[in-house]
């Protein structure tokens, strides 16, 4: 979805596309990175030719800190590429099937708000006018009859009557003359609900919290460990001088329970 100079636009094909192209070409492969670096640190943690009190907080850091934020940063792009493609967790309506579900729409779909506007305000312009001239065809429509009538020469006495319910009928269909109903509006209004909630999906999102936490633990673990306040081959004596947010704490209790889930299976 995006804006150009106020007009709303969305192309089903292209979204999709680009959601593919950043999870094929960048996600997925720090995926594939971070599940290699998660082996690698547990190979460390059990590697029992490293002992000793520091060899062994060591691992207690890389166990507790290094391989957790390894792991949340997996869970953290699983949950936004269900959220974008609807893979991964019941819980996430995936934003592009919630647009075909919401507007009745396929993977064909180009919606530009502006052309939109502009079929409105055409047809609504056009059944302005037809409703000044009907009476004025009308008006013709009784003319001819009555000259036909009155005049030996013309053979044909009857004509098609300029019904005009039809005409209204099929108008109204596309819009009404106020703009604010027919299959157009109606459109339009979706389209307009459909980006209004899903225009701040990832602010407040369990994504967002959880992206946040895992940046705010980086930056903790770099700048204790730059200040000295952090040891490693000290762990337990020196992790509380650091703050260390546990995502289950942060999340909202059903988002909780998803993450802890997660890791359970």
């Amino acid at each position: 979805m995006g804006t150009n100079d106020g007009n709303i636009e969305w192309h089903q094909t292209k979204i999709r596309e680009y959601f593919e192209k950043c999870f094929g070409e960048v996600y997925n492969p720090f995926l594939e990175m971070s599940t290699d670096l998660i082996k690698a640190l547990s190979d460390f943690v059990n590697d029992e030719t490293h002992t000793g009190p520091e060899a062994e907080s060591a691992k207690k850091f890389v166990t507790e800190r290094q391989i957790k934020l390894a792991e949340d940063t997996i869970y953290c792009i699983q949950k936004l590429q269900s959220m974008m493609q609807g893979t991964g967790f019941e819980s996430e309506v995936a934003l592009l099937e919630d647009f075909k579900a919401d507007l009745s729409e396929d993977d064909t779909a180009v919606v530009k708000m502006q052309h939109l506007d502009k079929i409105i305000d055409d047809f609504a312009g056009y059944k302005t006018v037809y409703n000044e001239i009907h009476p004025k065809i009308t008006g013709i429509y009784k003319e001819v009859k009555s000259i036909a009538a009155s005049c030996s020469v013309i053979s044909r006495k009857d004509y098609t009557w300029p019904e005009t319910r039809d005409c209204h009928v099929a108008f109204d269909a596309l819009t009404t003359i106020d703009k604010n109903s027919g299959c157009v509006p109606e459109f339009k209004k979706k389209f307009l609900a459909f980006h209004e909630e899903h225009s701040n999906d990832i602010e407040g999102s369990a994504f967002k919290n959880l992206l946040d936490t895992i940046v705010s633990n980086l930056h903790q673990i770099v700048d204790g460990m730059n200040k000295g306040a952090l040891d490693i081959t000290k762990f337990d004596r020196t992790k509380e001088n650091i703050s260390w947010k546990d995502p289950k704490d942060i999340l909202a209790p059903e988002d909780a329970e998803e993450y802890l889930k997660f890791f359970k299976s």
